[in-house]
C-alpha cells in the first residue's frame, strides 16, 4: 500500500514539473519569440533606418527611382511650359511693335483672332418667324392644303414655316428640290405616296427646303417662285394629310387595361396574365377620320 502511495506521489510530482515547464515555455514564446518575429517580419522600417539603408551599400529601392524619374519629368514639363509662355508673350507683343515702326516695311503680321468655340449659331430664315413660334426653320412639318381664294384649286402638299405655308408642288415644278426626282407626289391630295418613300426621301426634302428658306440663300427668296409658293396661313385651308386605312390600338397603360378589363370581366379578373409578358393590341378598321378646323399637319 505504501509503495503504491509513493508511486502516486512521484507521478504527481512529475506531472507538476512537466506542467511548470510547459507554462514557462509558453511564457517564453509570448514574451520573447512573438515580439522578435513581429519586429523582424511585420513592423515597417522607420524613416531613420530607411535613410541609413539608402546611403549604405545596399541597392536603391525602386520607389526612390520612380520618385526621381517623376521629379525629372516635372522639371522637363516646367521647362516646356515656360518656353510656351515666352512664345505666347512674343506673339502677343508682335503687333504692337510692328505698329510702332511706322512705315518701315509694314512691321509684323497681326495675330489672327482666336477661334470662338461655343454653341452653333441658330439658322435664320428669310421668312419672318416669331421667336416662340412652333414652326421655325428647325421644325418644318408636312401637310396638305388648298388656297381659299381659288375655289377650283385642288389640295396639294406643303410645309409650314412660321405663319406661312410653302407650296411644295410649285417648288418642285421650279426644279428647286435638287436631287429629289419625285416632285409629282406633291400634287397629290394626300401624303401617302410621299410617306411610302421612306425616311431617306423625307430627310432629303426637308433638308433641301430648309436650305431654300435660309436667309443667306437667294435661290428662292430672290426668284419669282417665292410670290406664288409662299402663302399666308390665313389664306389656306388645311385638309386631312393622309388617307388612313386602319390602325392598331395597344394597351400601353396598365391603368387603361385594368379599367377596360374591369368592364368586361370584373375587378377580380381585370388584367389578364399575358398582358404582363406580351404587348396586347387590337386592329381596327377605319371608317371615318376627320381633321379639326384648325391647322392639321402631319409631322414626319
Amino acid at each position: 500500500m505504501d509503495d503504491a502511495y509513493n508511486m502516486y506521489e512521484r507521478m504527481w510530482a512529475c506531472t507538476c514539473v512537466r506542467s511548470q515547464k510547459q507554462c514557462l515555455f509558453f511564457v517564453f514564446v509570448v514574451v520573447v519569440v512573438v515580439p522578435f518575429a513581429y519586429c523582424l517580419f511585420v513592423r515597417p522600417i522607420p524613416n531613420t533606418q530607411r535613410t541609413t539603408l539608402q546611403h549604405s551599400t545596399l541597392p536603391q529601392p525602386k520607389r526612390k527611382q520612380t520618385t526621381t524619374t517623376r521629379n525629372n519629368m516635372s522639371s522637363s514639363d516646367a521647362a516646356v511650359a515656360a518656353a510656351a509662355a515666352a512664345a505666347a508673350a512674343a506673339v502677343t507683343a508682335a503687333p504692337s511693335s510692328g505698329g510702332g515702326g511706322g512705315g518701315g516695311g509694314g512691321g509684323g503680321a497681326a495675330a489672327s483672332p482666336p477661334e470662338k468655340k461655343g454653341r452653333v449659331e441658330p439658322l435664320r430664315s428669310f421668312v419672318e418667324v416669331p421667336a416662340d413660334h412652333d414652326f421655325s426653320i428647325h421644325n418644318l412639318p408636312f401637310g396638305v392644303f388648298s388656297p381659299t381664294g381659288d375655289p377650283e384649286a385642288s389640295p396639294r402638299c406643303g410645309v409650314a414655316i412660321g405663319d406661312h405655308v410653302l407650296d411644295l408642288s410649285v417648288v418642285a415644278d421650279a426644279g428647286l428640290l435638287g436631287g429629289f426626282k419625285h416632285g409629282g407626289c406633291f400634287h397629290e391630295p394626300q401624303l401617302n405616296q410621299f410617306m411610302g418613300m421612306g425616311k431617306a426621301a423625307w430627310r432629303t426634302v426637308r433638308s433641301t427646303v430648309q436650305k431654300l428658306l435660309l436667309e443667306s440663300n437667294s435661290a428662292l427668296q430672290d426668284s419669282c417662285v417665292a410670290a406664288s409658293a409662299l402663302l399666308a396661313a390665313g389664306d389656306v385651308r388645311m385638309h386631312l394629310p393622309a388617307t388612313v386605312g386602319d390602325y392598331t390600338d395597344f394597351y400601353s397603360s396598365r391603368e387603361h387595361a385594368t379599367n377596360v378589363g374591369t368592364m368586361f370581366r370584373g375587378a377580380a379578373n381585370a388584367l389578364q396574365p399575358n398582358w404582363l409578358h406580351l404587348p396586347v393590341g387590337c386592329v381596327h378598321a377605319c371608317v371615318v377620320v376627320v381633321g379639326s378646323a384648325s391647322l392639321t399637319l402631319l409631322a414626319t
